[in-house]
């Protein structure tokens, strides 16, 4: 279903209509970064009607405003930007015949402009199980067989191993699509514009130490991509059937339950524990000497549904763990 954007702090109209530009091609029936979330997350998004403010596009904005600059320095000429912008839009439109027509009048007509040994921005597509799958990558050198990927990011993603593992994901399928299509990858990389970097922080353990850091994607065989696609293909089809695997601990970027043994008049716990079995047997054992010592439960954060997910507000799921974490605050 169409989101619904507004505008509740009266953003200026020219950057309304910027943000609700969608530069997003999906050729087939899923895109990458679809197949590796989870299935719920699609399928809410497709069947609930979203109501999204314009403050919350103005990263993605950012973004994409990003990507451009990085695709424009591709091109040495901007005539020849302009035109290869509007082959793609043709091309979008069904328009090939058209689309092809610009394309090869501007490699004849700026030969020196267009880098041939450099791809940009290319949507790649391929079909497993009855359901084709589409990845636009931001640039592959050929001579290198060089994949590179541009983030603009916050830090908390770069820290977090659940979504890192997210990108090294996405950039091995796109892999898996280069090959399929006669290029090699021996090399991908991963560079990260962090909008929220502080200074401050960059001597903590695991926080960036500048705002942009370049840093190696693992790359894993064809096979194993195939078979890994595979799987996540099957998943998301049998959401579609209407069997909706809910979102797992990973998928929610979640931290375990803890149990803390806590004492009347201590304003930190006695000791925290990661079963309840744990805690209590802690209680009867060395626990015994704190005096009205008992076992408090402290709800796992769920990190992206707290903050970082579109349909949490729809979210069945994300409801009832609201819901828990009410009860356990009220006892």
């Amino acid at each position: 279903m169409a989101t619904i954007i507004t505008n509740k702090y009266g953003v200026s109209e020219a950057i309304v209509n910027a943000c609700k530009i969608d530069n997003h091609i999906t050729m087939g029936d899923i895109s990458v970064t679809q197949l590796l979330d989870a299935p719920q997350v699609r399928i809410l998004k497709r069947t609930c009607e979203m109501e999204e403010d314009v403050t919350d596009r103005i990263w993605a904005l950012m973004g994409t405003a990003v990507h451009y600059m990085l695709q424009l320095g591709e091109v040495g000429a901007r005539e020849a930007k302009i035109l290869l912008e509007a082959a793609e839009i043709l091309m979008k439109e069904d328009e090939e015949k058209a689309s092809k027509w610009i394309t090869k009048f501007v490699k004849e007509k700026y030969p020196q402009a267009i880098n041939k040994d450099v791809l940009t921005e290319v949507t790649l597509s391929h079909t497993m199980h009855d359901m084709t799958f589409s990845g636009t990558f931001d640039r592959y050198t050929i001579s290198k067989c060089h994949l590179e990927d541009y983030k603009n990011t916050s830090v908390y993603p770069y820290m977090n191993p659940e979504a890192q593992k997210k990108w090294v994901g996405q950039l091995n399928v796109y892999a898996f699509l280069l090959r399929e299509n006669g290029y090699e990858v021996k090399k991908a990389d991963i560079t990260a514009i962090f909008r929220d970097f502080s200074a401050a922080k960059s001597f903590q353990k695991g926080y960036p130490k500048k705002p942009i850091e370049t840093f190696n994607i693992p790359l894993y065989s064809q096979d194993f991509m195939r078979d890994y696609i595979g799987k996540r293909i099957l998943l998301h089809k049998e959401a579609e059937s209407g069997n909706i695997p809910p979102c797992t601990a990973k998928d929610m970027w979640s931290v375990k339950d803890s149990y803390a043994v806590t004492s009347p008049g201590r304003k930190r716990a006695i000791k925290l524990f990661p079963t309840r079995p744990l805690a209590e047997a802690f209680l009867l054992g060395e626990g015994a000497q704190y005096p009205k010592a008992e076992v408090e439960v402290r709800i796992g954060e769920a990190r992206r549904c707290a903050s970082y997910c579109p349909v949490s507000h729809v979210c069945t799921q994300n409801k009832e763990r609201l819901q828990r974490i009410a009860e356990e605050a009220e006892k």
